[in-house]
């Protein structure tokens, strides 16, 4: 799949079936020591498995294709009209329209010497300018970019913060 970022890099994960294959994939962009993630299809229904289900598969997969000790790493999940889509089951919850998304860090438990985390859990976190910028084809979509949605904010999960310029 050819991104608008060229920055962005890509990577298949296990998903509902095994190996990997082009159905499992994510974007995404190491920022120092975080790395923010999405999906590039609409895991909500189908055979694919949403990235919040398959986060800890995700997570492997980005350590392995970039050689780097997961346990050194935060990792972000920026659920999207794109990953969650538009339509289907997951609208009636979180409306996911062009602009709107969430943005959780994941905490993750370890076992020492282990690749894979043996716990995970997520909580919703304020986004970067940088990271709206970065994953702008994700959020707006094809659609005219207006304002941004935090659904976090919107049912009252984080307090507002200043807005964010929307990226041309």
């Amino acid at each position: 799949m050819q991104l608008q970022n060229s920055r962005l890099k890509t990577v298949g994960y296990r998903g509902i079936g095994d190996p990997p294959n082009p159905r499992n994939e994510v974007a995404y962009m190491v920022y120092d020591r975080r790395i923010v993630f999405t999906g590039l299809h609409n895991g909500c229904h189908g055979p694919r498995g949403s990235t919040c289900n398959f986060a800890e598969d995700i997570v492997v997969a980005i350590a392995r294709q970039e050689s780097i000790d997961p346990q050194v790493f935060e990792f972000y999940d920026l659920k999207t009209m794109r990953s969650y889509g538009i339509e289907g089951p997951m609208v009636e919850f979180h409306d996911y329209r062009p602009g709107s998304f969430y943005f959780d860090k994941l905490h993750l438990y370890w076992k020492k010497g282990q690749l894979r985390p043996y716990h995970m859990t997520w909580s919703e976190h304020h986004i970067d300018e940088i990271i709206v910028c970065d994953f702008a084809e994700f959020i707006w979509g094809n659609s005219e970019r207006g304002p941004l949605r935090n659904l976090a904010v919107a049912h009252g999960a984080l307090k507002p913060q200043e807005p964010i310029a929307t990226a041309a």
